[in-house]
């Protein structure tokens, strides 16, 4: 498993084009079924963005568990 930290600032400047502001803080969790499977966590507030990226892509076997 690796995980990987992404941060985002859209606080306003005079040189974008784009500024965004999120005034209720929000979380969000989006999961990726494709080859490379993984998961991100994402929160907002503010002009401040946060994104965590766990990769699962693991290519250990997984055994189910027999029903009893």
């Amino acid at each position: 498993m690796k995980i990987k930290l992404l941060t985002l600032s859209t606080f306003p400047r005079k040189d974008r084009l784009f500024w965004q502001c999120v005034l209720i803080p929000t979380i969000a969790v989006y999961h990726s079924y494709d080859d490379e499977k993984h998961m991100a966590i994402n929160l907002e507030w503010l002009f401040w963005s946060t994104t965590i990226l766990i990769y699962t892509n693991d290519k250990r076997p997984v055994y189910q568990i027999e029903n009893i």
